[in-house]
């Protein structure tokens, strides 16, 4: 029997603005102009595209953002070499080579996507946290909470930061004598991935210190976007907990135990 959620879905229409952005910047230099300063757009926004990607790539190892900048940069190359083109530095049939290895890369993409190797899991932590908490006795505060203590190295806790970046769980935060790990929702990656988040304490948050202590916070923002008004010392000792077991399952090296929870969360394909 399906549960009912607990933290709400979100449709994220915000991945389709710089979609459209770029469909009407290509509208405009082929009418105005010529069909080769559309070409130029599209290699543009798609050069553009495969550089974040790569960025993405090296700060998370995850292979999803690597499969997006190798599709990004055979359509831009593409759009670059194709007929017509701004830049017609190679021949048609080149051309179509670019196009044909991007059309490759991209239905390997869209397997990591459907497969959620390549989505970010924030709101399935949080729903897997709040199914823990069924009182709703009093609503959000500003305060941590302790969520318990569990044994393990300095060498244990980093490899289980790189383990919840690559697989785009959290973001990790190496402070003096501890790591931060944030939740991270998918469309809300953009300003943790470019630097702009600002102090990443405002969010939610799970702190693992080094003589073993965890504690937890959940943000107003993430609050909010439970479906009932949840105790909120028991939610932020839920998402603790939560993030204590999966650092035992890693520990154990049963990290696939970890995803096979998270994607027991169906939920849309851009949420």
């Amino acid at each position: 029997m399906s549960r009912s959620r607990k933290f709400k879905p979100a449709f994220n229409i915000g991945v389709f603005i710089p979609l459209v952005i770029i469909l009407v910047a290509f509208a405009f230099a082929t009418a105005y102009f010529r069909i080769s300063a559309g070409l130029f757009v599209l290699f543009v926004a798609f050069g553009g595209y495969a550089l974040f990607s790569i960025w993405a790539y090296l700060k998370t190892r995850n292979i999803a953002y690597f499969a997006a900048f190798l599709f990004q940069s055979f359509m831009a190359t593409y759009f670059l070499t194709v007929p017509h083109g701004m830049l017609p530095i190679g021949t048609k049939a080149q051309a179509w080579f670019f196009y044909f290895c991007g059309l490759i890369v991209g239905v390997w993409l869209v397997y990591l996507m459907a497969t959620n190797k390549g989505k970010w899991k924030g709101r399935n932590v949080f729903e897997l946290a709040a199914r823990q908490v069924n009182e709703t006795v009093n609503g959000f505060t500003d305060r941590p909470r302790p969520a318990g203590k569990l044994e393990y190295t300095k060498s244990e806790l980093f490899g289980f930061a790189e383990f919840v970046k690559r697989n785009l769980i959290a973001i990790p935060y190496i402070e003096n004598n501890s790591v931060v790990f944030v939740p991270v929702k998918m469309g809300d990656e953009y300003i943790f991935l470019l630097g702009l988040v600002g102090d990443h304490r405002y969010h939610s948050w799970i702190s693992f210190d080094f003589e073993g202590n965890v504690s937890a916070s959940i943000s107003k923002k993430d609050y909010l976007a439970f479906t009932e008004e949840l105790a909120f010392d028991q939610l932020c000792d839920s998402l603790g907990k939560l993030f204590i077991e999966f650092m035992e399952y890693h520990k154990k090296n049963e990290g696939e135990r970890v995803l096979h929870r998270l994607n027991s969360i169906n939920r849309g394909f851009f949420s």
